[in-house]
């Protein structure tokens, strides 16, 4: 999942340097803004720790190849998660 993910990043353009500073504009109203930002950016970074059991991850995806990859990847898992699902019932 995460070699996936890192793929998907690779192929992405970092946002304009326009963008990010107006970014920075409007999160600066927020006591966090900084830490906000920094998520922002850390999008168009490689995933580079292990995801942990339970993680919230989202899919990123900027092309139909994108998804595409992910559908066949999803197709893969889903039998392992109905039935790990199952067996916790």
């Amino acid at each position: 999942m995460r070699a996936l993910q890192n793929e998907v990043i690779r192929t992405q353009l970092p946002p304009p340097r326009e963008y990010v500073e107006q970014m920075r504009e409007a999160f600066s109203k927020y006591r966090d803004g900084a830490a906000m930002l920094e998520a922002m950016l850390n999008d168009f970074q490689p995933v580079e720790a292990p995801y942990s059991q339970g993680q919230d991850v989202s899919l990123r995806y900027f092309s139909p190849s994108d998804v595409q990859q992910w559908s066949a990847f999803l197709l893969g898992i889903f039998p392992r998660v109905v039935n790990a699902s199952r067996a916790e019932q």
